[in-house]
C-alpha cells in the first residue's frame, strides 16, 4: 500500500507542476482530433469559425454543464483566458496546418499511446473539480455530486453526441448509438469513489482514486485503440438486466426445468417401448 501511496504522489505531483499544460494540450488535441473526422476537408475549411466554435464548446463544455448544474455561470471556464489561447492554438493545428502536418503527427500510434496517457491523468482532476463544486451545493446527494463528477470529465462528449443525434434522422439505429460507453461508466464509477472517500467511506486516498483511475481508463482507451473493447461492468449489467429487466434468467431457469422434464418423459416412454 505504501507502494501504491508513493506513486499516485508522485503522479500526482507531476499533474500539478510539470505537466499540467502538457496533459492540457493532450486533451485538447485528442477532442479536436475528434471533432475534425466527422468533418468534411472542403467543409472544414469554408467554415473555421463553425470548427473553432464546436471545438471550444467539446473541449470546456462539461465544465459549462456543471457550472450551470450548480448555480454559477455558464462560461466561467472561459475566463481561464490560458486555457483559451491554448486550445485555440490546437484547433488551427489540428484543421489547418500546412500540409496536416499536426494531423500527421498524431496518427502513429505511439503517439496516440502517448496523448491518451496523458487525457486520462487529466481527467481525473476535471471529475475531481466537478464533484467537488457539486458538493457546495449538493453536500448530502451522492447521486447529484456522482453524476456532476462525470459530466465534469465527459460533458464535451455528451454535447457533441447530442448535437450529432439532432442533425440525424431519429429511428431505432440512431436513438441506439446514444447510450453511456464504458468511459462514462468509469467515470461515474470513479466519481462516486471521491464522493465516498471526501465522507470517510473509502479506504483510500484520493490520490491513490486517481492512480486507480488513470490505469484503469488508460487499459480502456488503448484496448479500444487495438481494436479490443473491454468492459468491466458488462457481466454485472447482464445479471441485473436479466434479473430486473428482461427476465431471462427467471424464462432460462423454466425452461431448463421444462427440458429436464421432458428429457424424463423421453426416457420413460423409450423404456415403455
Amino acid at each position: 500500500m505504501e507502494v501504491l501511496e508513493s506513486v499516485a504522489g508522485q503522479m500526482d505531483e507531476l499533474l500539478t507542476n510539470r505537466l499540467s499544460l502538457i496533459c492540457n494540450f493532450a486533451h485538447f488535441s485528442v477532442v479536436i482530433l475528434g471533432i475534425k473526422q466527422t468533418w468534411g476537408e472542403t467543409q472544414s475549411r469554408s467554415q473555421p469559425f463553425a470548427t473553432w466554435f464546436m471545438s471550444m464548446i467539446c473541449c470546456f463544455g462539461g465544465g459549462c454543464l456543471v457550472h450551470v448544474f450548480v448555480g454559477k455561470p455558464l462560461l466561467t471556464p472561459f475566463t481561464n483566458t490560458e486555457m483559451v489561447i491554448l486550445a485555440t492554438i490546437v484547433w488551427w493545428l489540428v484543421f489547418y496546418a500546412p500540409a496536416d502536418l499536426f494531423h500527421s503527427f498524431l496518427q502513429p500510434t505511439p503517439v496516440k499511446i502517448v496523448f491518451l496517457f496523458l487525457k486520462e491523468m487529466l481527467r481525473t482532476r476535471k471529475i475531481m473539480k466537478g464533484v467537488a463544486l457539486a458538493r457546495e451545493v449538493y453536500p448530502s446527494s451522492l447521486l447529484l455530486c456522482t453524476a456532476l463528477g462525470m459530466l465534469g470529465a465527459c460533458g464535451g462528449g455528451f454535447i457533441k453526441n447530442t448535437a450529432l443525434l439532432l442533425r440525424a434522422t431519429w429511428n431505432q439505429e440512431s436513438i441506439k448509438t446514444f447510450s453511456f460507453s464504458v468511459i462514462s461508466k468509469c467515470c461515474l464509477l470513479f466519481a462516486a469513489l471521491y464522493n465516498l472517500q471526501l465522507d470517510g467511506q473509502c479506504p483510500f486516498s484520493a490520490k491513490v482514486i486517481a492512480l486507480l483511475q488513470t490505469t484503469t481508463m488508460f487499459s480502456v482507451v488503448v484496448g479500444a485503440l487495438f481494436g479490443f473493447q473491454l468492459d468491466f461492468f458488462s457481466p454485472l449489467e447482464g445479471t441485473l438486466s436479466s434479473t430486473f429487466v428482461n427476465y431471462s434468467a427467471f424464462s432460462s431457469s423454466e425452461q431448463s426445468k421444462g427440458d429436464e422434464s421432458e428429457s424424463k418423459s423421453k426416457k420413460k416412454k423409450g423404456k415403455s417401448d
